[in-house]
């Protein structure tokens, strides 16, 4: 999943939204070097991560993708699925969707101090840009994947996969939705 779906599965746990937003810059066991609640989002990040890798749904949204968007169809799929939880956002939160947004920035924001390098480029180009309330549209979307094929370091053709989302919006968003509802009752489960 995509930041959108990562932030909003934390739920109202400030430490834990920030550890979800950082967790792809932290590696290894770098994560025990922050505050409880921050490794608590770390870890449901990596959780989520596996739970979508290993799902079935998704690699039938990714296989179709392979053949013209190769290893990066996986990040493609991705902000697809971002865009179906935007897009539907009322289906999911009673919060909506400007004003998740503008409190998931101003958190991340207050606390760019405890933010990686990495991460913080990103919080700065997200925040500059509205990108996760521009999800909620195909140009949004297509602006998203633009700036991934920018910043891709092989030939992507990310600046073309809205147009496959367009073509098959109805397959993907069915995709979705099974998918996302089985995503949160892996997240509603008790950590083993």
């Amino acid at each position: 999943m995509n930041y959108l779906a990562h932030l909003y599965l934390s739920g109202e746990s400030e430490g834990s939204i920030i550890g979800n937003f950082i967790a792809d810059s932290v590696r290894g066991s770098q994560f025990m070097n922050y505050p409880d609640r921050i490794k608590e989002g770390i870890l449901l990040h990596r959780r989520i991560d596996s739970f979508t890798d290993k799902h079935e749904i998704v690699r039938k949204s990714k296989l179709r993708l392979m053949p013209e968007f190769h290893k990066y169809s996986t990040v493609i799929v991705d902000v697809f699925y971002d865009h179906f939880l935007a897009a539907n956002w009322e289906e999911y939160s009673s919060v909506p969707l400007r004003k998740f947004c503008d409190s998931v920035y101003a958190l991340l924001q207050k606390n760019a101090g405890m933010v990686p390098v990495r991460s913080a480029f990103f919080l700065h180009y997200m925040t500059t840009n509205d990108i996760l309330f521009h999800y909620r549209s195909i140009e949004g979307i297509g602006k998203a994947l633009r700036g991934l094929s920018y910043r891709a370091r092989f030939k992507s053709n990310m600046h073309l996969a809205h147009l496959k989302l367009q073509k098959d919006l109805d397959l993907y968003k069915a995709e979705f939705d099974i998918f996302f509802r089985d995503l949160q009752k892996e997240v509603a489960k008790p950590r083993e």
